[in-house]
């Protein structure tokens, strides 16, 4: 089978949908044998190699993408993956009945704010909320990242039409990468903590809507009770400066470790050697993709109680949902994680590994 996987974002530009998106090139073509090819845009000093697929790249016109994506030839692909609203939206506009018909659509979870809440001349212009909701209409089917992100847009009434085209689908992670024999990072010698040091971990972009603020009012809590945590960030991002400038005024640097941005491959070390994983996001987060990485390493997560992140974590079994920072201090100054088993955390983990998503993802073609 010839595939194309369309993704405007796609690494190492990015973020989580261009990965998912390099996932799926890497795991329809190693474990079922199809011939893959990528379809992204073309960026000045970034360069793309792949010893598995082939990477078509366009330069773009400066807002008029759809015209420079439309010059490319669909037409001999016997599958085509619209991996982002950019390539849905493309579709929608330039695609036939037959084109669309062997093409999936995959919604990752900002796209009713994409298409509906963006209130810019373009988009408005260009009706892009048509033609995207022509596409996912047309298409074999759609694949919402969790029951969650299909409830959310099929909640809008201009989506509720697309609800029978609409299933809730994992994406999945790596378990190539992230696994429980990773080999251990040396909190302690690396960063010359004391023997006795328990490290509390967080994978994520520094934004503040990702719950950083909260996050150090609660790691500041717990300090006063358990001066043994140390806190270690793995991320960038806009809030970065002045989350580290904070840190500082509270006289908790020596405690919190910003690491910045860690390539993806080496993630996997941190995670299996973290005594827990922290992420309390304050985004509609339509799953949450860092609490099953850190669970296949065999690390307990924390997460909130709400949105898609419900459906990453099995409460008491391999981790726990909190509703405030009361409840995720006692489970943290108690070490109530190191009373769930390794297997049961692994476990609900391989329920999203990527060889199991693609596996799930044959028998829809």
């Amino acid at each position: 089978m010839r595939v194309l996987i369309f993704s405007n974002e796609y690494p190492p530009r990015g973020g989580g949908t261009g990965v998912v998106a390099q996932q799926f090139a890497n795991g329809l073509s190693t474990q079922l044998g199809y011939k893959v090819e990528v379809l992204t845009s073309k960026f000045k000093n970034i360069e793309r190699n792949s010893d598995v697929v082939v990477i078509h790249e366009i330069e773009l016109v400066k807002k008029l993408w759809f015209y420079s994506y439309s010059k490319f030839d669909f037409s001999s692909y016997d599958l085509i993956i619209l991996n982002d609203p950019i390539s849905i939206v493309t579709a929608g506009m330039f695609f036939n009945k037959d084109l669309l018909s062997k093409s999936i659509c995959m919604l990752h979870g900002s796209e009713p704010e994409y298409t509906l809440d963006d209130k810019s001349l373009g988009k408005i212009l260009f009706n892009v909320k048509y033609f995207f909701r022509k596409a996912i209409l047309g298409s074999k089917v759609t694949l919402a990242h969790s029951k969650y992100m299909k409830e959310k847009i099929c909640s809008r009434s201009y989506y509720s039409s697309c609800r029978d085209k609409i299933m809730p689908f994992y994406f999945g992670f790596d378990d190539n990468i992230f696994n429980i024999d990773s080999k251990p990072y040396d909190y302690i010698g690396k960063h010359n903590l004391p023997e006795q040091a328990k490290i509390l971990l967080t994978v994520s972009r520094l934004d503040i809507g990702k719950g950083y603020i909260e996050m150090l009012d609660l790691f500041e809590s717990v300090t006063k009770c358990r001066p043994d945590f140390y806190w270690f960030i793995a991320g960038d991002g806009p809030y970065f400066e002045d989350f580290s400038t904070l840190i500082k005024e509270k006289g908790l640097n020596h405690r919190i470790h910003l690491l910045g941005k860690v390539e993806r491959q080496k993630l996997s070390s941190f995670y299996v050697s973290a005594d827990v994983f922290l992420l309390l996001s304050n985004y509609k987060e339509s799953f949450g993709l860092v609490y099953t990485e850190a669970q296949c390493c065999g690390t307990a997560t924390i997460g909130r109680n709400t949105y898609g992140v419900v459906e990453a974590i099995e409460h008491g079994v391999s981790g726990f949902l909190v509703d405030d920072n009361s409840t995720t201090a006692k489970i943290i100054i108690n070490e109530d994680y190191n009373n769930l088993r390794k297997v049961d955390i692994v476990n609900n983990a391989k329920r999203f590994s990527l060889s199991e998503v693609i596996r799930k993802f044959e028998s829809l073609l």
